[in-house]
């Protein structure tokens, strides 16, 4: 089955900027020591995470939407989360301190995966059984995700701070000019103030991250068996992967998210690519044929989800991002989202039952951004939600397959250009919404419509293939043995 790839027409802009940044940037080289120009090497394509959503906003709006932390991809911890944070951190600090001999002598896994999402959580652990099988440890390039692993003797963190001095911090915000005049050739933004503050933190920031790397393999490099991650295609976690593979150590990938567009992050770096099912397989060798690419399944458990019937009278739209650049494209827009939101409160009008409309956002928005819409939002408790809901309605979001095997109706919203990245045509499994039909019909119809489970099962195998947490982890740990 071919894999749709959709296009927006900043496609066509990013690679030319980034061709021109690979040129400019070497220029730098020439006085600079080693680790700069290895560094500068690497800087286009890691940057490129902090780059593009700001020429996709300034393509999209133009000058009328803010510069904000937004478009570095810069998520906002509360308070709360920033205390929570420094104590992790301060406390696993300590403890690699405390095991330091240790950490030198035994074999490692080098894991770096994020920490709020249940699959991030469940690769760590699938790290700790793999550390086990392999009498070794695993060293954490982020601050794992709970206290629980503060005890656990097979995971460490690894954590180095390294002092820039004052000639080559020169040469970072030379290098961060480059970068910034290159957006305003392709911008007409006048005030670039914020933009470049946040330009020269990132390229110190994965100048850092690169000296932590070469400290780390420099120390560590003779009994590491491999770096696994849970993407590799942009910022630190690049800088990690060419790094590790300078010093020929195996580099593994694990899917992270469904990937219903390739318009921004269409490349992976690593030697393999564990993904969840033929879905991603298709899509990665679209963009690469020789790809060392595998289906080692999607863990079973993480779909679960209990359901209570407590009354059918609810409608829950789950939204994808709009709150952050690099999630959108040209067709699905926040004011087709607007558009959409007020067709489904005026099609409720025609029901004599009182049913209400409730939006999901994603779990990276801010909720503040439907206020206007005058619609109940909830991103909490969702299960209790479900209990009551005659209708699930879904733009581009993983969370549709959350739900995908429960007898409850969906209806999926096509982008404004009736694109089709879920492949509904192909397994007909649930109801799609194409720009210009009328919503009235299609509301009405996919409450009727009978759910047909084994129609949705064969479309949710093509994204994940089910396996269990044992025979996954096997498959992984003989992929591993045999690198």
């Amino acid at each position: 089955m071919k894999q749709l790839v959709m296009k927006t027409n900043i496609d066509n802009k990013i690679p030319d900027f980034f061709t021109t940044l690979e040129d400019i940037l070497p220029s730098l080289r020439e006085n600079s020591d080693e680790d700069i120009k290895y560094f500068i090497k690497l800087l286009p394509t890691a940057i490129k995470y902090k780059i593009v959503p700001i020429l996709y906003e300034l393509h999209v709006y133009g000058n009328t939407r803010r510069i904000n932390s937004k478009l570095f991809g810069n998520r906002i911890l509360s308070k709360k989360q920033k205390i929570i944070y420094f104590i992790r951190f301060c406390l696993f600090s300590i403890k690699s301190l405390l095991f330091y001999r240790k950490i030198i002598s035994q074999n490692k896994i080098i894991a770096n995966v994020g920490c709020e999402r249940n699959i991030s959580k469940f690769y760590l652990e699938a790290m700790e059984k793999l550390a086990k099988k392999n009498n070794s440890i695993v060293i954490s390039f982020n601050v794992p995700c709970t206290f629980k692993y503060l005890f656990n003797k097979h995971i460490f963190y690894y954590y180095s701070y390294n002092f820039i001095k004052s000639e080559k911090k020169l040469t970072l915000n030379r290098i961060s000019n480059v970068i910034l005049d290159e957006i305003k050739k392709n911008s007409s933004l006048q005030d670039l103030s914020y933009i470049k503050n946040n330009i020269c933190v990132n390229v110190i920031f994965l100048f850092r991250e690169y000296l932590k790397s070469e400290k780390f393999l420099n120390k560590f490099r003779s009994n590491i068996f491999g770096l696994i991650q849970d993407y590799d295609y942009s910022y630190n976690k690049y800088i990690y992967v060419e790094l590790f593979k300078k010093y020929n150590i195996s580099t593994f990938s694990f899917q992270h998210a469904i990937n219903f567009y390739n318009h921004l992050y269409p490349y992976i770096y690593s030697d393999h690519y564990l993904v969840w099912g033929q879905q991603e397989l298709n899509r990665a060798r679209e963009k690469n044929s020789s790809l060392n690419i595998s289906i080692v399944g999607y863990p079973k458990g993480l779909f679960n989800v209990e359901v209570y019937n407590n009354g059918k009278r609810n409608i829950l739209y789950f939204l994808s991002s709009h709150d952050f650049a690099t999630s959108q494209t040209e067709a699905r827009q926040l004011d087709y989202v607007n558009l959409i939101i007020e067709k489904i409160k005026n099609s409720l009008l025609n029901y004599d039952e009182q049913l209400e409309l409730i939006l999901i956002p994603h779990p990276q928005d801010n909720p503040s951004l439907y206020k206007g819409n005058k619609v109940k939002i909830c991103n909490k408790n969702i299960e209790s939600l479900l209990s009551q809901a005659k209708l699930l309605v879904f733009e581009d979001t993983t969370a549709i397959f959350n739900y995908m095997l429960m007898e409850i109706p969906i209806l999926y919203i096509n982008d404004e250009n009736n694109n089709d990245p879920l492949l509904n045509k192909e397994f007909n499994s649930i109801s799609s919404f194409y720009n210009g039909e009328d919503m009235n019909e299609k509301i009405d119809n996919s409450m009727k419509l009978k759910v047909d489970l084994e129609k949705r099962k064969k479309h949710f195998e093509y994204f994940f293939r089910s396996a269990n947490q044992e025979d996954y982890i096997n498959q992984i740990h003989n992929k591993i043995k045999r690198n």
